[in-house]
């Protein structure tokens, strides 16, 4: 629950900051963008990562615990701790997975992935928008498909049999941002659609927030 609102607040906060740079500039800075988020993501990141792989090595097992440890701590460094955990233990809930002191960072590279590919998505949707501007139909429709290819890949993964192993591995649906890009679409088409939500009647609003509630706890 907590992650799915995160994804989702995520979503907003981001599009929100890419909508009113593209207002202001009439552009997407790659750039400034992903330095900010280096520069605010990666230094804690680093420091929990070195931190807790010395405590692993002074307190856990070599040849098992510690292991899993080293390997989740590569993969938060290279952004893909969602990948790797899977791969060490299927189920968030298990003792092996309990076990992992890394095992929040799975949430974190999550969120990281989203924010390499989703200003790209953007730009698409900017491309095809003559004003250039992130205010129009065109960027929503965008981000509504690939959120609602995102749920298609999240119902597929969890209740059809994937047979190709890499396959199920990359989509996961617990640990998949694939699969959880649907919640930072969520957040990403209210910041989109905010002139248009302002003018809807309140009793739109309520129903429309109800009815997102209970998608992301039904997840």
């Amino acid at each position: 629950m907590g992650a799915d609102l995160s994804f989702v607040i995520s979503g907003f906060v981001i599009t929100g900051l890419l909508v009113r740079q593209c207002s202001a500039e009439g552009r997407i800075d790659f750039r400034g963008f992903y330095s900010k988020r280096i520069r605010r993501l990666l230094p804690a990141l680093a420091l929990v990562v070195s931190v807790t792989s010395v405590i692993s090595i002074l307190v856990q097992p070599p040849n098992g615990e510690q292991q899993q440890t080293a390997q989740t701590a590569l993969g938060a460094m290279l952004l893909s701790a969602n990948i790797v955990i899977p791969r060490l233990s299927d189920n968030y809930f298990t003792f092996a997975a309990t076990a992992n002191p890394l095992l929040h960072t799975w949430s974190l590279s999550g969120e990281e992935q989203f924010y390499l590919g989703f200003p790209a998505l953007l730009l698409l949707g900017l491309v095809f928008t003559p004003s250039r501007t992130l205010g129009g139909w065109r960027p929503i429709l965008v981000v509504a498909g690939a959120s609602a290819a995102s749920v298609v890949l999240l119902l597929v993964s969890t209740y059809a049999s994937l047979s190709v192993a890499w396959l199920g591995v990359i989509t996961a649906p617990f640990y998949s941002s694939l699969t959880r890009a649907w919640e930072f679409g969520a957040g990403a088409l209210v910041a989109l659609a905010a002139g248009t939500v302002r003018r809807c009647p309140p009793r739109l609003l309520l129903i429309g927030g109800l009815a997102g509630t209970v998608v992301v706890l039904a997840s």
